[in-house]
């Protein structure tokens, strides 16, 4: 890490190197190469590359469940699987905190290099994903973007649709509307032998909310009508939220959360 005092906080280091990672891994790797110890491994590119692939058909969004246009509601694999079909390799995507980014994160695939994926990290930046959309949308009005956000992160910031309209910033926002705080619900099962507190919200119909700002509002409650309502609210000159009734405590490959002990 560039800053030495993070070194440690989250997890226990063997070897603390602080220092930029590029200029550190070039050190590092001079080192080596300098030892005579280092042989490329030509054909590492194909081994990640069939892993990936394998990867993608068992648990991705090639996978039977990501593929089903049938769910009602729907399975948030469903949701990325649709994203990555309607949008183009221009197309930015910005998710929120929460489990949405790393639904986002782990699933939607970047075809281009360039900065076509943003997300944050930590609970800290509920509600970051509209704002930034916006922003993003009035810097660079001819890149397509959308906004990846929970029902919890969205409801934070949704008076920011007057702020699009009002600006011309033609966003689209995905909501996986479960109703609840699904991240910080896992943590409260995991950590707190499921002691669920203030994690569940009524249901919200944000495509009615969000029509009544002036905005495009589209409801969606089957996975076989995902691709159409994005389709369309990609297409709309204003900016638009798409409202995805997602299945509740369903959990994303490999999270990881901190242990108290």
């Amino acid at each position: 890490d560039i800053e030495p005092t993070q070194i440690g906080r989250n997890y226990f280091v063997d070897r603390a190197l602080p220092g930029d990672v590029k200029a550190v891994l070039r050190s590092m790797l001079d080192i080596i190469m300098s030892r005579g110890a280092f042989t490329p491994h030509h054909s590492q590119p194909e081994e990640v590359s069939e892993i990936t692939s394998r990867w993608r058909k068992e648990r991705g969004i090639q996978s039977a469940v990501a593929r089903d246009d049938d769910a009602s509601p729907v399975h948030p694999l469903q949701v990325i699987r649709a994203l990555r079909n309607t949008m183009s390799t221009e197309d930015v995507l910005i998710c929120d905190s929460g489990f949405n980014q790393i639904w986002g994160g782990q699933y939607f695939e970047v075809r281009k290099p360039g900065r076509s994926y943003m997300g944050p990290r930590g609970f800290g930046v509920m509600g970051f994903s509209l704002p930034a959309a916006i922003a993003h949308a009035l810097a660079d009005p001819d890149r397509r973007v959308v906004a990846l956000c929970g029902d919890g992160g969205f409801a934070m910031v949704i008076q920011e649709l007057e702020t699009a309209l009002r600006n011309g910033a033609h966003v689209t926002v995905c909501i996986m509307n479960n109703s609840r705080l699904q991240y910080i619900r896992e943590n409260q099962r995991l950590l707190h032998e499921s002691r669920f507190i203030s994690t569940e919200f009524s249901d919200l119909d944000f495509a009615s909310i969000a029509r009544a700002f002036g905005c495009m509002g589209i409801r969606v409650e089957r996975s076989g009508d995902l691709e159409d309502a994005l389709s369309a609210a990609l297409a709309s000159k204003l900016p638009a939220v798409v409202d995805v009734r997602v299945m509740t405590d369903v959990v994303p490959d490999r999270m990881s959360l901190q242990s108290l002990s």
